[in-house]
């Protein structure tokens, strides 16, 4: 058997061991924000995706009943679970656009109504959107949902037909909670779920999803628009 030999002054010095971790040290810490950036867009893509379908459920209503529905003066009421609150107390089966994602079945989670960093209802609660009020998104169709408040609130979508709206394509239908939030409390800081502060993601009347920057408060004519950054 032919003798093994071992090759001399091949083992790593103290000083190379400590180049060589210093390197992987500066390879991690370039790597670790890019990894937790594409994370963090993949969550908002997921998000994004719920509020599309909550978006075309609505449409879907609306085809079939040739308006918006108009049941309720909460915008948090037409889709989700039941929540923990009394605000959030309708089943599955009393929110109207659950049927059109396939939700027919009280008492069960509707995964499509949560976004994956909801983390807070209001700034001063702890517990998420989606297990207090059953859903992490919200509608256009209450008369207190968004734009300035006072007298009898703005105008919504609730009960109308949307050949009324003037610009579908520029008027939200559904959105994330945190925009309510603030149109609720203006003088609160209430930051976006996401990684672009102010950015939130929307459901257009004309069915199209954005993950847009919203002014929140401010209301264009009549056509019950947000004004936002194009």
């Amino acid at each position: 058997m032919q003798n093994l030999k071992f090759c001399k002054g091949q083992n790593f010095t103290l000083v190379e061991l400590i180049a060589v971790l210093a390197v992987l040290g500066i390879l991690i810490s370039l790597l670790l924000p890019a990894l937790q950036d594409a994370r963090q867009l993949g969550i908002q893509t997921v998000c994004l995706n719920n509020t599309k379908s909550w978006g075309t459920g609505s449409i879907m209503y609306h085809k079939q009943n040739q308006k918006f529905w108009d049941i309720n003066n909460y915008p948090y009421r037409s889709s989700g679970k039941r929540g923990n609150t009394g605000w959030g107390r309708p089943e599955v089966t009393e929110r109207p656009v659950n049927e059109y994602l396939g939700y027919k079945t009280n008492g069960v989670e509707v995964p499509a109504a949560l976004c994956p960093n909801d983390t807070y209802w209001r700034v001063d609660k702890d517990a998420s959107t989606y297990d207090t009020l059953g859903t992490s998104y919200c509608d256009n169709l209450a008369s207190n949902t968004i734009g300035k408040r006072g007298g009898n609130g703005h105008k919504s979508l609730r009960g109308l037909n949307v050949a009324k709206v003037v610009n579908p394509s520029t008027c939200l239908l559904f959105m994330e909670w945190p925009i309510v939030s603030q149109s609720y409390r203006p003088n609160e800081d209430f930051p976006s779920w996401h990684f672009k502060q102010q950015y939130f993601n929307v459901t257009m009347v004309d069915g199209s999803a954005k993950f847009i920057k919203i002014l929140v408060g401010q209301v264009i004519g009549d056509n019950f628009n947000f004004e936002y950054d194009r």
